[in-house]
C-alpha cells in the first residue's frame, strides 16, 4: 500500500487520499483505526461518510468545493480541522465536537458576524484561523471573540474587520488571554493596548513613558547586583589569598584524592573477589564502600 499503509484497512492510522481527483468521500467504513485523514486537493462538495472513523483526530479536508460544514458528528476525537481554501459561508456544526483545538476556514466566503458567533459554542477551541475571508467592519467581533472560552490564538488578516479603527489595540483588551493576533502579544503591547482602550491616546503615551522608567530601573537593578555578585566573588578570593591557599587547586586536589580513592577501593574489591569468590560477601563490601564515598562527598 502507498505511503507504507497496512493492506489491511483497520491497522491504519494515517491515510494519504489527497491530490486523487476524488468527488465523493466514500468507501472508508473499514478504516476504523484511522487517526489522521488527508483528503485535501480533491474535489469534494460534501462532507459525508466519516462515520465509521471513530478514533480520528486530524482531518484535512482543504482545496475543496465544500460549501457547509455537516457530517462530523462521531468525530467525538477531532482535534485539528482543516477547511481552508473551500466555499463555506457560515460556521457551523461544530458544537458536538467536544475536543475540537484548531479550526483552519481561512481563504473561505465567511461574511457577518452571525456566521462566526457559532465559535463560541466550542469549549475547547484554541486556535481560529479566519484569514481572507469577507468579515465585514462590525465592532460586535470584539465580544464574540471574548465569548470564545479557550481561545489563545485567531488570524483575521485579510477581512474588513481589521480595518476597524485601533481594531488589534481593542481586540487584545477584549480578550486577554489572547497571545497571538496574527503576530504574538507580548507583555508590552498588551500593556500599551490597555492603556489605550481605557484612556486614549494620552493615557498610551503615559503608558509607554512609564514602561521604558521600568525597564531602565530594571536594567539598573540587575547591574547592581551583578556588581555585588562580582564583590563577595573578589572578597572569597582575597580570604583564599590571606590564607595562603588557592581555590582551584582546593577542588583540582579534592578531585585527584577522591580518584585515588576509588582507585584504591577498585583493587580491593578485586582482591576480595579473587580470594574468596563470595558474591554475597562482595556485595555487602561493596554496599558499605558505596554508602562511605557517598557521606564522604
Amino acid at each position: 500500500m502507498e505511503n507504507n499503509g497496512y493492506e489491511t484497512p483497520e491497522l491504519n492510522d494515517k491515510l494519504y487520499l489527497h491530490f486523487r481527483g476524488f468527488k465523493t468521500i466514500a468507501n472508508l467504513d473499514r478504516y476504523t483505526g484511522c487517526k489522521a485523514l488527508w483528503l485535501d486537493s480533491n474535489g469534494f462538495t460534501k462532507i459525508e461518510n466519516l462515520s465509521p472513523l471513530v478514533e480520528l483526530r486530524c482531518l484535512y479536508l482543504s482545496k475543496n468545493l465544500i460549501t457547509r460544514i455537516e457530517g462530523l458528528d462521531t468525530l467525538q476525537h477531532l482535534t485539528i480541522l482543516d477547511l481552508s481554501n473551500n466555499r463555506i459561508s457560515c460556521i457551523e456544526n461544530l458544537s458536538c465536537l467536544d475536543n475540537l483545538e484548531t479550526l483552519n476556514l481561512s481563504h473561505n466566503a465567511i461574511n457577518s458576524m452571525d456566521d462566526i458567533v457559532h465559535l463560541q459554542t466550542c469549549l475547547k477551541l484554541n486556535n481560529v484561523d479566519l484569514t481572507n475571508n469577507r468579515l465585514e467592519a462590525n465592532d460586535a467581533f470584539y465580544s464574540i471573540v471574548a465569548s470564545i472560552p479557550s481561545l489563545l490564538t485567531i488570524s483575521v488578516n485579510g477581512n474588513e474587520l481589521t480595518k476597524l479603527p485601533s481594531f488589534r489595540k481593542k481586540l487584545i483588551v477584549a480578550n486577554p488571554k489572547l497571545g497571538y493576533i496574527d503576530r504574538p502579544v507580548d507583555e508590552q503591547e498588551r500593556f500599551f493596548a490597555i492603556a489605550f482602550v481605557s484612556g486614549g491616546p494620552d493615557a498610551e503615551t503615559t503608558a509607554r513613558a512609564e514602561w521604558k522608567q521600568r525597564q531602565e530601573e530594571s536594567r539598573i537593578a540587575q547591574l547592581r547586583e551583578f556588581k555585588e555578585w562580582q564583590a563577595e566573588q573578589q572578597r572569597v578570593r582575597e580570604v583564599a589569598r590571606a590564607e595562603g591557599r588557592s581555590l582551584i587547586r582546593e577542588v583540582l586536589m579534592y578531585g585527584v584524592m577522591r580518584m585515588m580513592l576509588l582507585m584504591m577501593v577498585m583493587m580491593m574489591m578485586m582482591m576480595i573477589w579473587d580470594e574468596c569468590r563470595d558474591y554475597a560477601l562482595f556485595e555487602v563490601v561493596l554496599n558499605v564502600v558505596v554508602d562511605t564515598m557517598n557521606t564522604s562527598s
